[in-house]
């Protein structure tokens, strides 16, 4: 099978804001347990399935398709591949080949993985560039418009590489998910593993409260919590012990934020004001607006001494005691934060020193206005304009830039978006030329007050690992990379397409 080669990209979800409790109350009995969350997460992944059938009944039996495929987390893998492999393709990744072949590990956290959609042609060439234009854009819906509103004249053209197959950590769009099992407490026979976010930007964990009820977590008080919607609630404390990777922890979590039934109730309890946030996207593809069981956050993952490694999408065991020592960089006092180089690539005497937060919870560098029109950044001619909810549960449109980040020696390309700002904006134009200026010999900013997000992609661009515990930022060896989509894995679905005829049991999936 030929595979394109796609260049990094990655899912636009804004951070919700620290769930940092304050005020803490008694505790109170456990509220009696509630369906909404199962109710309305049941609907949405049932109308998914529906949408995701009626397209593979669409595939060609012959020529190549660009595709793209959807996991309820909002995570998208793109590519392209023979008409008649696609559906193995999607097996593969839902791990419903053959039993030895459980699919890879870097996107079995995200299923089930659904078609959403495909452009057919009758040569390759064709359906490598579409991929190429998609896999360039930023977050699933700005992918599907590219995949969607077909080949752009000319520009797709370049940079295409038919002779290697393309890796997952290029063609997969995606924040870091792992397994988590949480316990409880006092009884341990009392667990449930569910998939969870690793949210460096948050500072407790969340659970989805139907979950909390299923393993009758002890509440710990009660608190006045920040939303990402920006509002101050008053939600139960519970605690558990989360085990991975073989590490306990004792933790404190809140009920993940839940979707609004018809009713106008959340699934906590109270009446929830409605934003209008639904989409056209999330209607067709069943998302909810929060798609995700569970979330680990800053405090827990410094409790279990793991590292956050973004470029293989992992958690990873602590460095051992007298092993090679790898650079670092430490967080500044007084919070999660480091110091970041941003420098203009067409103009790299323009640059600038931001303060920023370490946030694995979102996907790209945000950072000020000011400092991207000082900088002089260029729109991503790739990216345009992105529609993405801001964390105060607004649907705003704003355009995606491009810097060279810039920390310990190392440097990458990176996708740069408008940190919401509560003033106005700064005058000025959205975009420059990224021309050097001759009289700006360095319009370096020292100014380390303004505040910005060191996201996700960012971090898995210059192979930084998060080490919440000594709150350090390490440099990992190259080498630690995700695997590729081998020769291995593509043999696979070619095997399988040859017992495609063959009447089989398929295996049942559960999420």
């Amino acid at each position: 099978m030929n595979f394109l080669r796609h260049l990094p990209s990655c899912c636009r979800r804004r951070p919700a804001s620290p769930r940092t409790p304050l005020l803490p109350a008694p505790a109170r009995p456990n509220r009696p347990a509630t369906t909404t969350s199962r109710t309305v997460k049941g609907s949405c992944l049932i109308a998914a399935a529906a949408t995701a059938s009626a397209k593979c009944s669409e595939i060609p039996e012959s020529g190549w398709v660009a595709y793209l495929l959807v996991s309820p987390t909002r995570s998208s893998l793109a590519g392209v591949a023979r008409s008649s492999e696609l559906s193995q393709i999607i097996e593969l990744h839902n791990g419903e080949l053959e039993k030895d072949q459980d699919g890879p590990d870097v996107t079995k956290f995200l299923r089930p993985w659904r078609l959403a959609d495909f452009v057919a042609f009758d040569e390759p060439e064709a359906a490598r560039c579409l991929a190429w234009q998609t896999s360039r854009a930023s977050g699933f819906r700005a992918r599907l418009a590219a995949l969607r509103g077909g080949l752009l004249p000319d520009e797709s053209q370049q940079a295409i590489d038919s002779s290697s197959d393309v890796s997952l950590e290029s063609g997969l769009d995606a924040l870091t998910y792992v397994p988590v099992e949480f316990l409880h407490p006092k009884d341990r026979s009392r667990t449930v593993t569910v998939v969870a976010l690793v949210d460096t930007g948050s500072t407790d964990c969340e659970l989805r409260q139907s979950i909390i009820d299923q393993l009758g977590l002890p509440t710990a008080g009660r608190a006045q919590v920040e939303t990402a919607a920006n509002r101050m609630v008053s939600t139960a404390i519970h605690e558990t012990v989360i085990r991975i990777l073989g590490q306990e922890a004792l933790v404190k979590l809140s009920p993940a934020e839940e979707d609004e039934d018809p009713s106008g109730h959340n699934g906590i309890g109270g009446r929830i004001e409605s934003c209008n946030l639904t989409t056209d996207e999330d209607e067709e593809f069943g998302f909810l607006a929060n798609s995700d069981d569970a979330m680990i956050g800053f405090s827990a993952l410094a409790a279990l001494g793991l590292l956050v490694d973004c470029r293989a999408r992992r958690l990873v065991a602590p460095l051992a005691p007298g092993g090679p020592k790898l650079p670092s960089v430490p967080f500044l006092r007084g919070g999660n934060h480091v110091l970041l180089e941003l420098a203009n690539p067409g103009a790299p005497k323009r640059k600038a020193s931001v303060r920023a937060l370490v946030d694995t919870g979102c996907t790209d560098i945000d950072v000020s206005k000011k400092e991207i029109l000082a900088l002089g950044l260029a729109v991503d001619p790739f990216e345009g304009a992105a529609h993405f909810e801001t964390a105060g549960g607004i649907t705003i449109e704003a355009p995606i830039y491009r810097a060279t980040a810039r920390m310990l020696g190392r440097e990458a390309s990176v996708r740069v978006s408008p940190s919401e700002e509560n003033g106005s904006d700064s005058d000025g134009s959205d975009g420059s030329d990224g021309s050097e200026d001759e009289d700006d010999e360095g319009s370096s900013s020292d100014d380390s007050d303004d505040e910005a997000l060191l996201g996700h992609d960012a971090l898995a661009a210059l192979g930084l690992l998060v080490d919440c515990r000594h709150r350090r930022l390490l440099a990992a060896p190259w080498s630690s990379g995700p695997a590729l989509l081998t020769s291995k894995a593509t043999a696979a679905v070619a095997e399988s397409a040859d017992k495609a005829k063959r009447p089989r049991k398929r295996r049942a999936h559960h999420r």
